[in-house]
């Protein structure tokens, strides 16, 4: 299993990949708004927004998810296709 956690620009597009990822052999979905005091995350989540996006106002959400190696691919293209990044490890 991998453990991926995907970056989106609000809790909508966040939501709506969660909806998606159910087709899939998924655990431990959650989603979560970043928190405003975690300076990291938020420096991060700014630099991967489109350009044009800056002039909104935004609530970053982080969704976290472990998925099986078999469907890895399937849930990557549909974070990628709702506007997400991801970052992700192996579960043991």
């Amino acid at each position: 299993m991998r453990r991926v956690n995907a970056y989106f620009e609000n809790e909508n597009h966040a939501e709506g990949v969660t909806a998606r990822l159910q087709a899939l052999r998924v655990e431990n979905v959650t989603v979560e708004e970043i928190p405003e005091d975690n300076n990291n995350l938020v420096e991060l989540f700014k630099r991967l927004v489109r350009a044009e996006d800056e002039a909104h106002t935004h609530k970053p959400q982080l969704l976290s998810f472990e998925v099986v190696d078999e469907d890895y691919a399937k849930a990557k293209k549909i974070i990628e296709d709702s506007k997400g990044r991801i970052s992700e490890e192996e579960v043991s």
